[in-house]
C-alpha cells in the first residue's frame, strides 16, 4: 500500500495575509534588511484529523492507538508521514502565547 506524507511551516504571518511572503516582500524591514521577516515558529504541536475535521487520525508510527500530533522544528516545518492515500485536515493544537491564526483552522 504506497504511503504519503503531509508537511508545510508554521510561521508568523507579519502582515497577516496568509501567505509566506519571501524576505522583505512585505515591506516589513527584517534585521539588516534580508532577514526573514515572516519566521517559522518552534514548538507548535499540530493534529492529524479525518477529512470531517473532528475524527482523530491514529499515528500510523506508533504501536496501539494514539492521536496523530507532531511538533514543529526550529524552522517551524512540521510533518505527518506514513499516511495512505486520502483527505486530511490539519489543525493547531494551541495556538503560541501571543499568536492568533491568520488563515483557517485547518488545512486540507
Amino acid at each position: 500500500m504506497p504511503v504519503g506524507s503531509i508537511g508545510n511551516v508554521v510561521f508568523c504571518d507579519t502582515n497577516k495575509d496568509g501567505l509566506r511572503d519571501p524576505d522583505g516582500a512585505d515591506n516589513i524591514l527584517g534585521g539588516a534588511g534580508a532577514a526573514d521577516d515572516e519566521p517559522g515558529i518552534n514548538g507548535v504541536t499540530l493534529g492529524l484529523f479525518e477529512a470531517d475535521g473532528t475524527t482523530a487520525i491514529d499515528n500510523p508510527n506508533v504501536a496501539g492507538v494514539q492521536n496523530y500530533t507532531v511538533t514543529t522544528s526550529s524552522s517551524g516545518a512540521y510533518s505527518f508521514t506514513g499516511l495512505i492515500a486520502g483527505s486530511y485536515v490539519v489543525k493547531i493544537a494551541t495556538p503560541p502565547t501571543g499568536k492568533t491564526e491568520s488563515s483557517p483552522a485547518g488545512v486540507t
